[in-house]
């Protein structure tokens, strides 16, 4: 046998056996993924069917959404009015900027903020309001 072809032939049966191992790797992943679909779509249908059932025996269900427009178009409540009190509070924007996530009072003392990523999360009672 030639050198050359002696060469080629060594090559071919690495990459041979690289290429059967990679293969055998990449079964062993589709069963595991396999597997793991099936236990997530056993999951979610196993929530699906929990959500239906509590839909069913709940009645009725107003969002949140829809809670907010009752407040604003029938009780005539003004939504804006306390989201300018938190956005146009001065030093509770400046303690925000300087401290970043945290909980911060608002500057009439009556309850105070969650911020997380400059997002107000929670409003919270100070404690002697509860």
């Amino acid at each position: 046998m030639k050198k050359e072809d002696s060469k080629e032939l060594k090559y071919i049966d690495n990459r041979r056996m690289e290429l059967e191992a990679r293969l055998s790797a990449l079964r062993n992943q589709r069963g595991y993924l396999g597997k793991e679909i099936a236990k997530l779509a056993a999951d979610l249908n196993s929530l699906s069917q929990r959500a239906d059932s509590l839909r069913k025996r709940s009645g009725l269900i107003v969002s949140e959404e829809a809670l907010l427009a009752y407040l604003e178009k029938i009780e005539k409540i003004d939504l804006e009015a306390p989201i300018r009190q938190i956005t146009e509070d001065e030093k509770l924007l400046e303690q925000v900027k300087a401290l970043g996530n945290g909980t911060y009072p608002v500057s009439s003392g009556a309850f105070r903020v969650v911020v997380k990523d400059n997002i107000v999360i929670n409003i919270l009672l100070n404690e002697t309001e509860s």
